[in-house]
């Protein structure tokens, strides 16, 4: 007995990272192997069609992979490079105020969502305090501080509140290190 396959010549059959054939707008990421349009996927010069093979979200789980086996790589290329890197942000900021600005004005709507209403005048004046004594600290030790969010406003599993005991002075390094994650470590001391 014969088996009769049923072909589908309409359907294009795709190499995962090329360009979807006859759906210009389309490409294949390499990684996930799905189907997508190119605005999910970065400039490449060196690629015949100007995009990389891998999509936005597949190449930012590959360099977070990357970063957390080889965490010293990055900092040394920071250290080499700070003023390089500080220059190229303020230079940013300052050909693109609108998105600055949209930056800005989104992290205070968090904080004012996060900030409840039955805060006193009392608790505000701590929560002043704080932000207060990160300059204070600023100037005596000469290390940049941040005012940290112990559990962060929107943190991937938990998202906390702006109040005077969920905000610690910490040096800016740390806070940057920190990033948007929760670190319940320092809760299990008590």
């Amino acid at each position: 007995m014969y088996m009769q396959l049923e072909m589908d010549f309409e359907t294009p059959v795709m190499r995962p990272g090329s360009l979807a054939k006859g759906v210009p707008d389309l490409k294949v990421c390499r990684t996930c192997k799905e189907e997508k349009p190119l605005s999910a996927f970065h400039k490449d010069r060196c690629r015949k069609d100007g995009l990389r093979f891998e999509c936005k979200s597949c190449r930012s789980k590959t360099c977070k992979k990357y970063r957390q086996k080889n965490p010293n790589v990055y900092k040394k290329w920071y250290q080499k490079n700070r003023n390089t890197f500080l220059e190229t942000c303020k230079a940013w900021k300052k050909a693109n105020p609108e998105k600055t600005t949209s930056y800005r004005a989104s992290r205070r709507a968090r904080k004012k969502q996060a900030q409840p209403a039955w805060l006193t005048k009392e608790h505000i004046n701590q929560i002043r305090d704080k932000y207060k004594n990160s300059k204070r600290m600023k100037k005596l030790t000469g290390i940049l501080h941040h005012v940290d969010h112990i559990v962060p406003l929107s943190g991937e599993n938990v998202c906390g509140l702006h109040v005077p005991w969920n905000l610690q002075v910490i040096p800016a390094k740390h806070n940057l290190k920190k990033n948007n994650r929760f670190d319940d470590w320092n809760l299990n001391d008590g």
